[in-house]
């Protein structure tokens, strides 16, 4: 092509020299006449009329587009429709202008579109950066690209890249999802004997045995009562007994309150917050019929807390040589005797203090002394005495005890159930004997009340039945105080004969303390009229200490009265005469 070139260029000179002569005013000016002369504007060597950049060098006449404009003065030199000065390939036609990796290069003339070093003819992804070029699996896509699960998640971030989990849950975050992960909680204990798979627990501890783990259990304690509203979710106890009604279940509260739980304590039922045990077996002293274990009972052991099987007593005094220390001579050891100095064989103690009447100088714990007391045995810290007779009106068998007003109701904490008895009461049930509403007679209103129905007819005094409310406290109530309810009957009053149809019981741990009433050897108080109410207290003065009080609806042969219902409206632990 340049020979041809130059070939041309002679010829040419040759001609024009020998048609026009040589002449000293020679210029570039066209020769008069308008005749025409081949030029190259831009000295490339390339004449004007075949030059496709006549008026900018470029010797190669580089054409990429190949059309009339050479690429030296083209402005779109592939003719992609996108100027060369902002075309991303300006010499490879890409009018989307795609750049894959976001190098200012187009992907139409990039070697490497996702721009991680390694050239597009040998990159297993070449649009998804992978310099490492990892392949799983070996299939030739790389994992940044490949989903060899086919899971819709690539291998590249699928946390288990040969096992489908669409839902990639890794519970541990150990970047291994569950569905590969021998371990998915992480505890060291294998998914295959994990009994709380998902749940960390390396104790593995399941309190019912049933194979799920407490850590995941629902019900930790198998009683059939899930855990949220379990009173003790870690003890069966599918009846959710609680006797004190604090919210924690008998099975594992302390029944007692004695301040040792039940599980642990060595009279569950019977407090002895010191949990004495003297001869170290599984019952303490409070609740042992032979404290010391040598086969005597207590009850007739001249040595109850010193082990003395032969029951030795030189002298006779009736305390065993192995524990002899009386020294009051009462036949009580000075370690159990409440007056170790002063003889009380009776031990009595009427306000449950630690010391015995004999040696207490305040028996009944109202804050008076003894000596100045005008009731010493019964509780009457203001000490009314309305006759003045020297023998306060708590005591005074001659002050009437019809003016009492109920000024203590059942605390909080306290709870009610129902007993019934006799043949009718035992078939029929709440049929005839029932009481309704109990805790309406603990709840401090006036206006509420409980219904003992009895209605059985006058068959029954021959069958012996009866209805009872029985009342728990959370607490001992002391002695000196009373023990009565606020009751009426409708359609009646309530005089000595219908007193008569009922009972009113103390009782100290499921012993019976004190009962008054039908059946009993003293009869019941009626203790207040509440002004034209209709209302009456009823029941009586105790002198023992009891952490229970019952009322119960009885008939019997001796009772002239046959009643459908009693109602009661308040328990009542003390009283006091009311201002006339």
């Amino acid at each position: 092509m340049k020979l041809n070139h130059w070939l041309a260029l002679i010829l040419l000179s040759a001609v024009m020299l020998s048609g026009t002569g040589c002449s000293s005013d020679a210029d570039d000016d066209p020769p008069p006449g308008g005749g025409s002369t081949l030029v190259d504007t831009d000295n490339d060597g390339v004449l004007d009329n075949v030059d496709n950049c006549p008026t900018v060098p470029n010797t190669n006449q580089l054409n990429t587009d190949g059309d009339a404009l050479g690429n030296a003065c083209d402005p779109d030199d592939d003719n992609d429709g996108v100027p060369d000065t902002t075309d991303n390939c300006p010499l490879v036609a890409n009018p989307s202008q795609t750049d894959t990796d976001g190098d200012g290069t187009g992907d139409a003339c990039e070697t490497d579109f996702d721009g991680d070093g390694v050239p597009n003819t040998g990159d297993n992804c070449p649009t998804v950066p992978n310099p490492g070029q990892a392949d799983f699996d070996g299939d030739g896509a790389g994992d940044a690209c490949d989903d060899s699960d086919g899971d819709g998640v690539n291998d590249g971030t699928d946390n288990c890249p040969l096992l489908a989990n669409t839902n990639q849950i890794d519970t541990d975050g150990d970047d291994l999802g569950d569905a590969c992960d021998t371990d998915d909680d992480n505890d060291g204990v294998p998914d295959t004997t994990d009994n709380c798979r998902l749940v960390a627990n390396p104790s593995q501890t399941d309190t019912d045995g049933d194979g799920t783990g407490d850590a995941c259990e629902t019900d930790g304690d198998g009683d059939g009562v899930p855990n949220p509203g379990d009173n003790c979710p870690t003890v069966p106890n599918p009846g959710q007994q609680d006797r004190d009604g604090d919210g924690a279940g008998d099975a594992c509260d302390d029944s007692d309150g004695d301040g040792v739980t039940d599980a642990v304590d060595n009279c569950p039922t019977v407090p002895n917050p010191d949990q004495l045990n003297t001869d170290g077996d599984a019952l303490g002293n409070a609740c042992d019929g032979d404290d010391d274990g040598d086969g005597v009972p207590d009850g007739t052991d001249n040595c109850p807390l010193v082990a003395n099987p032969s029951q030795t007593d030189t002298d006779g005094d009736g305390t065993g040589d192995a524990c002899e220390g009386d020294g009051d001579a009462d036949g009580v050891p000075d370690d159990t005797d409440n007056c170790p100095t002063v003889p009380n064989p009776d031990q009595l103690n009427t306000d449950g203090d630690a010391l015995g009447n004999a040696c207490d100088n305040d028996d009944d714990g109202d804050g008076v002394p003894d000596g100045t007391d005008n009731c010493p045995l019964v509780a009457n810290p203001s000490q009314t005495d309305t006759d003045g007779d020297g023998l306060g009106d708590a005591c005074d068998p001659s002050t009437p005890v019809t003016n009492f007003a109920c000024t203590e109701r059942a605390p909080a904490g306290t709870t009610t159930a129902e007993a019934d008895g006799g043949v009718l009461c035992t078939l029929l049930g709440d049929l005839i004997c029932d009481v309704q509403n109990p805790n309406n007679a603990i709840d401090g209103d006036d206006d509420s009340f409980a219904t003992v129905q009895y209605s059985v007819g006058a068959l029954d005094p021959l069958l012996g039945g009866s209805e009872s409310l029985l009342v728990n406290l959370p607490a001992d109530e002391p002695a000196g105080q009373v023990a009565a309810f606020i009751i009426d009957v409708p359609g009646g009053l309530v005089d000595a004969s219908l007193l008569r149809n009922f009972t009113v019981t103390t009782l100290n741990n499921g012993t019976v303390q004190e009962a008054r009433g039908a059946g009993q050897t003293l009869e019941l108080d009626l203790l207040g009229l509440l002004g034209g109410s209709g209302r009456s207290l009823i029941g009586f003065q105790n002198t023992q200490p009891y952490d229970q009080v019952v009322f119960t609806v009885n008939s019997t042969l001796l009772s002239v009265d046959v009643l459908d219902a009693v109602r009661v409206y308040e328990t009542c632990l003390n009283a006091a005469p009311q201002t006339p």
